[in-house]
């Protein structure tokens, strides 16, 4: 169905969009590094409670950084939108 085709392309492209806005600065690269990293010890450690505690910890983080990135585009958005408003009227 062309429809669900287009309404599944939209989702994947704002979320890999929200993806790229929550991993763009390198605070955030090096604390999911830190992140996973806690995630492999765990699992090298063969300790699945801290493997699960660190991969549930790591998600919520990320979670939290998209969230952030989509807070901080839709403050972006009406900026955007004036822009292409004055653009047209030129």
């Amino acid at each position: 169905n062309a429809l669900l085709r287009d309404m599944n392309g939209s989702i994947r492209e704002r979320a890999l969009l929200m993806r790229n806005r929550a991993t763009r600065h390198a605070i955030y690269v090096k604390q999911t590094a830190a992140e996973k990293q806690l995630i492999v010890e765990a699992i090298a450690a063969r300790d699945p409670q801290r493997a699960r505690q660190a991969t549930s910890d790591h998600i919520n983080a990320a979670l939290g950084r998209v969230l952030a990135a989509f807070a901080a585009g839709e403050r972006e958005a009406p900026k955007r939108r004036r822009s292409r408003e004055a653009e047209a009227d030129a």
